[in-house]
């Protein structure tokens, strides 16, 4: 095996419920289990007035997600643009195309971000409902076709 080239999925271009529940649904199909929020920061890791709108958004799905199992986090995306248009040149993208795919990049950053610090620079979002952090704990719902022996008997 060796480093694979990921690609993002698309770019929402939805907002508010609309958004939340088309995550939703492409989370069943993708069979995920967390979800990583970039949160905006300046230059010098200090939180932006757009921070406090991606808590606000990140506080309202964190209870459907948990409702479901799955978790949330937020994950710094400070310089992930950049990032992602230093990739795109290197591929030799064009640069409408760098134009038109440079937030799909940049998420894609922001998940690499993520999984090259195993999260340990990650907030934990927990919803204000006292029954989900519960089912947070416990994990996604096991699947049947890889935990057979549990739903035997």
């Amino acid at each position: 095996m060796g480093w694979q080239q990921q690609l993002p999925l698309r770019v929402l271009e939805l907002r508010g419920q609309k958004l939340e529940l088309e995550l939703l649904q492409i989370a069943q199909q993708e069979e995920v289990d967390e979800f990583i929020i970039g949160l905006p920061k300046s230059s010098d890791g200090k939180e932006t007035p757009q921070s406090n709108k991606i808590r606000s958004v990140a506080g309202r799905f964190v209870v459907q997600a948990a409702e479901r199992g799955w978790r949330v986090y937020l994950q710094d995306e400070h310089g992930t643009t950049t990032e992602a248009t230093d990739r795109m040149i290197c591929m030799g993208l064009s640069k409408s195309i760098r134009q038109r795919s440079i937030d799909a990049y940049a998420a894609m950053m922001v998940l690499e971000r993520y999984f090259s610090l195993a999260g340990q620079e990650s907030e934990f979002v927990l919803p204000k409902n006292l029954d989900l952090p519960e089912r947070l704990q416990k994990g996604p719902l096991k699947d049947i076709d890889f935990f057979p022996e549990e739903f035997e008997g």
